[in-house]
Parts: C-alpha cells; structure tokens; sequence
C-alpha cells in the first residue's frame, strides 16, 4: 500500500514540547506560507532530505521549493519529488 503524500512547500515549526509540526503549502509569500492545505502536528522525527534548501524565517525553516512530505515509520518525512 501506497503512503499518502502531500507536495507543495514544507514549513517546519519547532515546537516548545519539543516537537515540530509540519505544514504544506502552495506557495511561500513574503517568508510566509499561503494556501496551507496539509499539517504533521506534534510530529517526535522529522527527516529532510539533506540535498534540500531550507531558508530561516522568525520561528521556522522552510523549503526553497516544491517537496514531498508523508509520514511513516515514526517520522514525517521531507524529500525532494520523486522523478
């Protein structure tokens, strides 16, 4: 079975519990996301991809571009699209 996955720009938010929460946009505005249409809350792991370029806003990082966010093995999962 395949596992759902959300493409758009990653915005990922450290949380004070020490977790992070994930959202996907469409686009990135201004150092900030428009058209959230999916969140990973309270997410323990998140893995991105280390050929992806995140940029620093205030609070959070996000993806210089368009990328593929699932979840699944205990961890939300950041990466480039797949080809």
């Amino acid at each position: 079975m395949a596992i759902p996955t959300d493409r758009g720009y990653a915005v990922i938010i450290p949380n004070a519990d020490h977790t992070t929460t994930v959202m996907v946009s469409t686009g990135i505005e201004n150092a900030k996301p428009v058209g959230v249409f999916a969140e990973y809350v309270r997410a323990a792991r998140v893995r991105v991809d280390p050929a992806l370029r995140l940029e620093q806003a205030d609070a959070y990082q996000y993806t210089a571009q368009v990328v593929e966010v699932s979840s699944g093995g205990g961890a939300v999962q950041v990466r480039a699209p797949r080809k």
